[in-house]
């Protein structure tokens, strides 16, 4: 498994996060589906590492979570390390599968390219509430340098960080956009969008909000939205 991951990525070492790309699928596998058996395994194992780190997650558990010997986890990811690379690439390919696919349906436009921002911060909030590991396993791997946190900087996260920044270089030419550092927005805005379904029980306990339920994402990305176009834009 992790050779065809090798095989996957650019010659650059960076994988494509365009879902308009020709040479995407050529490039970088699909990720899991429902149906396929290592869907359960990668999505457990998601869980794991998000929440007990790459040192404190076992294959054990894992296997345990999802209800598969440990033998058929190394079958078909080699090892631990394996199973993490490829834990990590499918949960970027579901980000760049379900959104920047935003980027297909709200194209950027000279009449309203603010608009395209809005709709990939909404979809961000949402892609979140269904993947609340995804970001918990970013705040696990990224604050302390490590060969695993270079692997997934320049592999992932870089490419994302260029999409991003070009897009806030469109916005930001074509309307009244506050000027403010791209890295503070970035921050305040993944930040927001995160901590709802990161902090597990704190919002039930603190607010009554179970970050769960639909109505709760859907106004969380309704208060996102709001408090960005305000903050950016201007907008009462």
């Amino acid at each position: 498994m992790l050779a065809c991951t090798r095989r996957a990525r650019q010659p650059n070492g960076k994988h494509d996060v365009n879902p308009n790309s020709a040479q995407a699928p050529a490039q970088t596998p699909a990720p899991a589906r429902p149906g396929d058996g290592k869907e359960r395994i990668l999505l457990a194992a998601l869980q794991e590492f998000a929440a007990h780190g790459y040192d404190g997650a076992s294959t054990t558990a894992i296997a345990r979570r999802c209800g598969v010997t440990q033998p058929l986890i190394h079958y078909h990811f080699g090892s631990k390390e394996g199973l993490w690379r490829a834990t990590v690439n499918d949960a970027f390919l579901r980000l760049r599968d379900e959104f920047f696919i935003t980027l297909q349906r709200h194209p950027p436009t000279r009449d309203n390219p603010r608009g395209t921002l809005l709709a990939l911060v909404r979809e961000f909030v949402h892609f979140c509430g269904r993947y609340p590991h995804f970001p918990r396993l970013l705040y696990t791997e990224l604050p302390t340098a490590s060969p695993r946190a270079d692997w997934l900087m320049n592999s992932w996260v870089h490419p994302v960080v260029a999409r991003i920044t070009a897009l806030h270089g469109d916005v930001a030419r074509a309307t009244g956009m506050k000027e403010l550092p791209l890295g503070h927005i970035m921050a305040a805005l993944t930040g927001a969008a995160a901590t709802f379904f990161v902090l597990g029980n704190f919002m039930p306990a603190a607010y009554g909000l179970d970050p769960a339920s639909d109505a709760s994402i859907e106004a969380h990305a309704d208060a996102l939205v709001s408090i960005l176009e305000s903050g950016l834009f201007g907008r009462p």
